[in-house]
C-alpha cells in the first residue's frame, strides 16, 4: 500500500473502517466456534451468523471502494 500520509482522509478513514471491521469480524468467528455459542438457542445463531455474513459483504464492500479510491 501507499505512504499513508500521501492518501485523503476519506481514504484513511476508510482503511481504519476495514481495519476495525475485519477485527469485530475475526472476534465473532471465534465466539461462533464457542462453546457458548454452541448453547445459544437456534434463533440466536442464526442472527450471529447473519451478522458475520453482513459483516463480510461489508468488507468485501470497503476493500472494493478503497482499491477504486488508489486506483483513481
Amino acid at each position: 500500500m501507499t505512504n499513508d500520509t500521501a492518501l485523503p482522509p476519506r481514504v484513511r478513514r476508510m482503511i481504519d473502517e476495514l481495519a476495525e471491521l475485519k477485527e469485530r469480524s475475526d472476534k465473532l468467528v471465534n465466539f461462533i466456534e464457542s462453546e457458548t455459542y454452541a448453547q445459544l438457542d437456534t434463533t440466536d445463531q442464526g442472527l450471529l451468523s447473519t451478522q458475520l455474513s453482513v459483516m463480510s459483504a461489508y468488507i468485501s464492500v470497503l476493500g472494493t471502494r478503497i482499491y477504486r479510491a488508489h486506483a483513481a
